[in-house]
């Protein structure tokens, strides 16, 4: 039986957000049993570049429940920052305080469009925080890592507006021209997790939002649901 799953919320996004992906999972064909860390807004707001332990410690107490309730080891499906924060659970090292050692209750972490790199002042500490600690993949083979990325947009000052609006979000994660390609906020170098394994889509943007294709959408959601 394919092991529980928990899902991670991005920066400043809630829990309800993801209950379509969750449902979705839960039903044909994937029949996967799934959780979601109860993360509200106001855990973000308590949360800091370098200090975002209101948010892991959600994230912990419900991860480790679930491996409890079950007896197995998780999936966790981290959305943008809740990605990177995975990586964070994970490690022995002191964080703000508490060692989490996540990595005892997590055989895979699947990150969806997570900012691996930034350069940009209210992510760089944290992004920097959890690369020199666990670097790539830093408990693999025991962890599976899979980043799953999304080509929605390629930046250009001079374009469309939609196009301008890239550019300048790229351009601010990237310290550099945000002439790439990337899902309309975090741009493709930045998803970048070395060694770990890659699913590329097409056409899905960074937040689940109406009138966009997101991660949960019925022809995304098997090209990377299939492969957990």
């Amino acid at each position: 039986m394919p092991s529980p799953i928990v899902i991670v919320a991005g920066h400043f996004l809630e829990w309800r957000a993801y209950l379509p992906l969750a449902n979705r999972l839960r039903a044909n064909p994937f029949n996967r049993r799934v959780w979601i860390a109860p993360i509200e807004p106001y855990h973000w707001w308590q949360s800091s570049g370098a200090n975002f332990r209101p948010v892991i410690d959600v994230m912990a107490a419900c991860i480790e429940s679930v491996a409890e309730q079950t007896g197995e080891s998780v999936t966790v499906v981290g959305h943008s920052a809740g990605g990177r924060l995975t990586r964070k659970f994970l490690g022995e090292d002191d964080y703000c305080g508490r060692r989490y050692a996540g990595h005892r209750f997590v055989n895979t972490v699947v990150c969806l469009g997570t900012p691996h790199h930034s350069w940009a002042p209210a992510s760089s500490v944290s992004t920097r925080w959890a690369n020199e600690h666990y670097p790539g993949t830093f408990f693999a083979p025991k962890i599976r890592y899979v980043s799953v990325n999304s080509r929605y947009i390629k930046g250009n000052s001079q374009g469309t507006l939609a196009e301008r609006t890239a550019y300048a979000l790229y351009e601010s994660l990237l310290a550099a021209p945000g002439d790439v390609w990337g899902d309309g906020i975090v741009p493709e170098p930045c998803m970048t997790l070395d060694g770990a394994e890659v699913i590329q889509l097409a056409g899905v943007y960074h937040l689940p939002m109406p009138l966009t294709t997101w991660y949960d959408a019925p022809q995304i959601l098997p090209q990377w649901a299939e492969n957990i």
